[in-house]
């Protein structure tokens, strides 16, 4: 496992966007009870559009957060994708040079 991970054969990245995708969900759904609580015990004007905020945390803000993970997870399956196509290359054009010559002889 060390050795892949000093090779960069096997990317790390993928797993920690995930740990970082569950702990961001947390940090979310706490940050927004902070804000409808503190929102819920201020003033009028400004509690108001501290709750609304806080409801936007803890519905909007995970989606948006769901969508950014996505598109990082899918520049890492373009990688690998592109990866396989390059190793699939050269495995076809080394056995078709191969075919070549012995059709030469």
């Amino acid at each position: 496992m060390l050795k892949k991970m000093l090779s960069f054969d096997e990317m790390l990245t993928p797993v920690v966007v995930k740990i970082l995708y569950i702990l961001g969900l947390v940090l979310l759904g706490i940050m927004g009870l902070v804000m409808i609580i503190a929102g819920l015990s201020t003033p009028y004007g400004f509690g108001g559009r501290m709750v609304f905020m806080g409801m936007f945390t803890l519905l909007v803000a995970p989606v948006i957060l769901r969508v950014y993970v996505e598109l990082v997870l899918v520049i890492f399956g373009i990688h690998d994708r592109l990866g396989d196509i390059r190793e699939q290359t050269a495995a076809d054009s080394t056995a078709g040079d191969a075919d070549h010559l012995e059709a030469k002889q």
